[in-house]
């Protein structure tokens, strides 16, 4: 299990935030007198600016990108870019993810301040789209928290309910389940369980769990049921003898899939969507994760998961009476 972030970088990182503003407002202090103020050494202060502060910005990091921190005998200066001097100007998706990410923070004073510039902006038309999604964007704890739960329904074999977002049909629904296991793949943590709703045993990654509670019904594990075997055969572990498969994402879905698959193995296209290259040794589990994206998702290649995908979804439709 990947650990959450070590108290020793988390006071860094509050170090840093509240250095960065005090210093842009005390030009020129001293070392000694501003390590002493943010509460850290003075050769944690050089450190902090020297090797992370500069390293805001995009590659090569040049100082110019957004902040530059001058150094002159022992006192200590910032200039940010000359581009903050602008006002930023955002889009209307960018202003309301920010609008989202503050709300999660309303206890502090400056978010506050953010959220009430930010709704001055806003027409009263998108003040009232804002409205209809409060409450249903949520900010859940670490998945550590959510891990704990679904070890503690395994050990007592109870069922658990979920709030679970399924990125591929951009949608929240609440599911119940009866947990058989946890894995670590491809570096997200997933609970396999059955699903009561799908009537099948499914992975369902850990971080898109918004709530979890244990129920008071009970359930058995099936016999012979291995989670290792499961992860090897239902959710991909590259061996030798794979197959070589291609699959076009169209920009719809191109942003979620960048958050499934591992770095590397996508190309960018120029029209905003991607191809993604992977190795299997069998297409029953691609074909069942490929179909929900419709025609948001093609095969390129081999031929013939092109074929079996053309078969499936041709049953798909016959069950639903679709010629």
């Amino acid at each position: 299990m990947k650990p959450p972030a070590s108290e020793k970088t988390v006071r860094r990182l509050n170090r840093i935030l509240t250095m960065i503003p005090y210093i842009r407002q005390h030009p020129n202090m001293t070392v000694a007198d501003l390590a002493r103020v943010i509460g850290c050494t003075p050769a944690e202060l050089l450190d902090d600016l020297s090797r992370r502060v500069l390293l805001c910005g995009v590659p090569p990091y040049l100082p110019n990108d957004y902040i530059d921190v001058h150094i002159e005998g022992d006192r200590v200066s910032i200039r940010f870019a000359e581009h903050f001097k602008r006002p930023v100007r955002f889009t209307m998706p960018e202003a309301l993810a920010l609008r989202t990410a503050l709300s999660s923070f309303t206890d502090a004073p400056g978010p506050k301040h953010l959220l009430a510039k930010l709704d001055h902006l806003l027409s009263a038309e998108t003040k009232k789209k804002v409205a209809s999604v409060r409450g249903r964007i949520g900010f859940m704890d670490h998945p550590l928290s959510v891990l704990q739960q679904v070890e503690e329904a395994l050990r007592s074999k109870r069922e658990i309910e979920v709030e679970y977002y399924t990125a591929s049909r951009d949608a929240m629904t609440t599911r119940a389940l009866r947990p058989y296991g946890t894995v670590f793949h491809q570096g997200h943590w997933y609970v396999v369980a059955y699903c009561l709703r799908r009537r099948k045993e499914l992975p369902f990654r850990v971080d898109r769990i918004k709530a979890i509670r244990i129920l008071e019904r009970t359930y058995e594990v099936p016999k012979g049921f291995d989670i290792s075997r499961y992860e090897r055969e239902e959710m991909y572990l590259p061996v030798r003898g794979d197959k070589e498969v291609r699959i076009r994402f169209d920009a719809h879905l191109a942003r979620w899939i960048r958050e499934e698959v591992p770095p590397g193995s996508i190309r960018e296209l120029d029209d905003g969507g991607i191809v993604l290259h992977l190795s299997t040794a069998h297409f029953d589990w691609l074909i069942g994760w490929i179909l929900p994206f419709g025609r948001h998702a093609e095969v390129l290649s081999p031929p013939s998961l092109r074929q079996r995908l053309l078969e499936a979804s041709r049953k798909t439709l016959d069950s639903y009476g679709v010629p």
